[in-house]
């Protein structure tokens, strides 16, 4: 990530960002507070025209160390100087699965495409069992991708995500390429699983 003019402020059980608009944006942040032990109850995401994004996190409880560690991880994930992958690998190896929350308990991964829900872009919508850095794969997959998030809600029902994401391709329009979604979906499925 690129150093730039940002701007971070946390409150209670609400972290907001904004910052220049770049892939792995999202990805980033989604991965600090993961790092954190913080559930991401919802989300919600925007990018202009002028390159600028803001992304909103609810989460389930503040940072039991506060907000200034996090603060600060935040500044040097968006900096590049932050292995967020290897952090929240270690996270997981230490605090295994979460316990069950609903009688329905984990659904199976489901990926949906829809190009009648935007005019300007596509809208991927991503089914999938809770746990921890799941958001942070999910948007890494779409960063790779080169996939522009215009807009994103996410929603977390128990053990489950229901993420929406519209997404614009690297040329500013809808996902047309039949071989990109193909790709895109195999590879949102993998990351879920």
């Amino acid at each position: 990530m690129a150093r730039g003019v940002r701007s971070i402020d946390a409150r209670d059980v609400v972290c907001t960002v904004v910052a220049p608009d770049q892939p792995g944006l999202f990805a980033s942040v989604a991965g600090v507070l993961s790092m954190h032990g913080l559930d991401i109850l919802s989300a919600e995401a925007h990018s202009d025209q002028q390159g600028m994004a803001a992304s909103r996190f609810h989460l389930r409880a503040t940072p039991l160390s506060g907000w200034a560690p996090v603060l600060r991880e935040l500044n040097d994930a968006l900096d590049g100087d932050l292995d967020i992958d290897e952090r929240l690998r270690e996270r997981a190896s230490t605090y295994g699965e979460r316990r069950r929350e609903s009688a329905l308990g984990p659904q199976p991964p489901m990926v949906r495409f829809d190009d009648t829900g935007s005019s300007n872009a596509t809208v991927v919508e991503v089914h999938a069992p809770d746990r921890i850095g799941l958001l942070r794969a999910i948007t890494k997959v779409i960063a790779e991708q080169r996939l522009d998030i215009r807009h994103a809600r996410i929603t977390t029902l128990g053990d489950n995500v229901v993420d929406t994401f519209y997404l614009c391709s690297a040329e500013g329009g809808k996902l047309s390429d039949a071989r990109q979604r193909s790709l895109l979906h195999d590879a949102l499925l993998a990351a879920v699983a």
